[in-house]
């Protein structure tokens, strides 16, 4: 039963970000949390995972700021 309401409240999340923000907002949120989910994470630089810390971080910061940049630019 909580996984259906967990279901049903993740789709109508996406459904409110789709509808208010667009589908680039939507793909990018899935891409984050994939990657947040999916790759390992420290922030403690001696372990053999760190540059993978790195990379996500640096590949969302450069998803986000694209996004922000697709989303505002023809807006004044």
């Amino acid at each position: 039963m909580t996984g259906i309401v967990g279901a049903v409240i993740t789709v109508g999340t996406f459904m409110i970000v789709l509808v208010r923000f667009g589908v680039l907002s939507v793909m990018v949120s899935l891409v984050v949390s994939a990657m947040l989910i999916d790759y390992p994470m420290s922030l403690d630089p001696d372990v053999w995972h760190s540059s993978n810390t790195l990379m996500t971080f640096v590949v969302i910061a450069v998803l986000l700021f694209h996004a922000h940049r697709c989303a505002t630019r023809f807006s004044k």
